[in-house]
């Protein structure tokens, strides 16, 4: 079976190492069963060496997406609407035209789309009639405040076609609610390579640990923890450390910063920065949070889990179905920073919660979020759908 894998623009975080894992899982679970050839953006040729070993070949071009997230600046907006459809422009030409030179279509099975925001999937789809799974990651709008250049992108995404495979059952719902036809969407979990539970024996109930990962940005709403943090007493300060580990938004960073200092939180709270393999820093924490407003699936919710964190979420997006309150973790209301300030409060007024809570959101990530079940899956999809 010859796939056409088609990357997104990512290469840090949620969308590329899901991708990663799925080129590595196929692999390593089917070899020569399933053939893929990977298109990446030519902006990401540099880190083509990371997927040669799972590809057939690996075809790097310029393009661009037709959905794009809306900056955190407004006085960026303008500038970033002209540059993006320029880009996304020239790349569509570039594709029709030119990738043909690059891939034999009439040996090609199946179109596997790794993001919502290109088009290039259902192009190709169209033109070489296959068949196209069509990967749905996030919500576009709650999440990111997307802006689109072309309006019909939801009968795009009904054509007859495309399956769509949404990475929870939130963001299923949230697009059947935008118009989707309820059977062209399946519910596929993203999986994490299972590791090793933290060892507990190192916890001496000295001052809790606490992992805030991912890319800096409004959506995922750091200031929230940071906001809780200050609410509390400087005893229960004093009780904490938070990491807050990844980059993005400098804007929105710098707003943080100032928040840590407005708050003289400089001894508690500290930016690390971007971590290329963060899976091996995760274990070195006892309580991972996730504040996000709208989180499509939350691959840090389950690295954290995997490695035996308790976790501390927000009750938007897909985390009340990932995390059992009272389980693997807590469960707080979005926005309110008392109540998130109250669940560390908890952790700390009872801290043989880390081992109990943290084995149990384990044993729940090993079960139910692994890499092989994930895989599996697709590869059942691919043999179905072809």
């Amino acid at each position: 079976m010859n796939v056409l894998y088609i990357s997104d623009s990512d290469s840090k975080y949620g969308a590329s190492k899901s991708m990663l894992y799925t080129l590595k899982g196929l692999k390593q679970l089917y070899g020569d069963k399933v053939k893929i050839y990977l298109l990446i953006p030519f902006k990401l040729r540099h880190n083509r060496h990371m997927y040669e070993a799972y590809c057939e070949k690996v075809i790097c071009k310029v393009f661009g997406q037709y959905c794009q997230s809306r900056p955190y600046s407004k006085l960026v907006f303008p500038i970033k609407v002209v540059l993006k459809y320029i880009e996304y422009a020239i790349g569509t030409i570039n594709i029709e035209l030119f990738l043909n030179r690059s891939i034999k279509f009439d040996e090609i099975d199946l179109i596997h789309s790794n993001s919502s925001r290109d088009d290039i999937g259902i192009r190709l789809a169209r033109k070489y009639n296959k068949r196209l799974i069509w990967h749905i990651r996030e919500y576009g709008d709650s999440d990111f405040n997307c802006f689109h250049f072309r309006n019909d992108y939801i009968d795009l995404m009904n054509d007859s076609r495309t399956l769509l495979v949404a990475v929870s059952d939130s963001v299923r719902n949230h697009w059947i609610n935008r118009g989707i036809i309820p059977n062209k969407i399946i519910t596929i979990y993203n999986g994490i390579a299972c590791e090793k539970c933290r060892d507990y024996g190192c916890f001496q109930g000295e001052r809790i640990k606490i992992l805030m990962l991912g890319g800096i940005s409004e959506a995922k709403c750091q200031k929230h923890l940071i906001e809780a943090i200050a609410l509390m007493d400087n005893y229960t300060k004093s009780q904490v450390l938070l990491d807050i580990v990844g980059d993005g938004n400098k804007k929105y960073m710098s707003e943080l910063k100032k928040l840590v200092k407005k708050y003289n939180l400089g001894t508690v709270v500290k930016f690390i920065g971007y971590v290329p393999n963060p899976e091996k820093i995760i274990g070195q924490y006892d309580v991972g949070v996730i504040c996000s407003k709208s989180e499509a699936f939350g691959r840090v919710t389950v690295e954290y889990m995997m490695h035996g964190l308790l976790v501390v979420a927000s009750d938007s997006g897909a985390n009340k179905e990932i995390i059992r309150e009272g389980v693997d973790g807590f469960i707080y209301k979005w926005g309110d920073c008392e109540n998130l300030a109250q669940c560390i409060k908890r952790i700390i007024s009872d801290k043989r919660l880390i081992p109990e809570f943290g084995g149990n959101a384990h044993e729940r990530a090993v079960n139910d979020f692994s890499s092989e079940k994930n895989i599996r899956k697709i590869f059942y999809l691919y043999s179905e759908f072809v």
